[in-house]
């Protein structure tokens, strides 16, 4: 069996999360150019002065997954010639997972300090603490909840006062081996 690769780093100094502003784009989808699902939280679109900033947040290699299937085998039925009868087998295969997490400000930018992507980055860090575990679990609803919770209330502190305008939502891409049978 396939160990799990886990990584999440903080790192120390300015750059302690890869952190970029996102173009908005209010007439389009999020684009995901894997194996990824809809983005999972409560965002609310952006207006076209709008931002929008994603971040890596965590990483997991050797990821297994498994799915049944129908197989046919044929056999010989006597007298009657040759018949497929069906029966279950399995597949697996491994992935790496990555976790983003994407904010949005839905306001003018000129609402914005100076220094927004600097409090960004430091609100973010802290709000992870409590989502992160959530994360890991699958409970994604209770991690956006527990990030954005925090993640206002560091804002609030750093002197942002249209908390209000700030939504959240975590997007997982993975990309996975081919599919061996079991």
């Amino acid at each position: 069996m396939d160990n799990l690769e886990f990584t999440f780093e903080i790192k120390d100094g300015a750059d302690r999360f890869d952190l970029k502003p996102a173009e908005v784009d209010a007439d389009r989808a999020p684009d995901h150019t894997d194996d990824s699902g809809p983005i999972e939280g409560f965002i609310i679109g952006p207006s076209p002065q709008g931002r929008k900033w994603e971040m890596k947040v965590v990483s997991i290699g050797n990821w297994p997954e498994v799915k049944t299937e129908t197989c046919y085998k044929r056999v010989r039925i006597p007298l009657d010639g040759w018949t497929k009868v069906p029966y279950p087998c399995a597949w697996r295969r491994t992935c790496n997972k990555t976790w983003y997490l994407s904010i949005v400000y839905n306001g003018a930018g000129s609402d914005l300090p100076g220094n927004i992507e600097q409090i960004i980055k430091d609100c973010a860090e802290i709000a992870l603490i409590p989502a992160l575990p959530l994360l890991l679990a699958g409970q994604v609803g209770a991690a956006v909840t527990a990030f954005l919770e925090a993640f206002k209330t560091c804002l609030i502190t750093k002197g942002i006062q249209e908390v209000g305008k700030f939504s959240a939502g975590f997007d997982s891409r993975k990309t996975c081996g081919a599919w061996q049978r079991i």
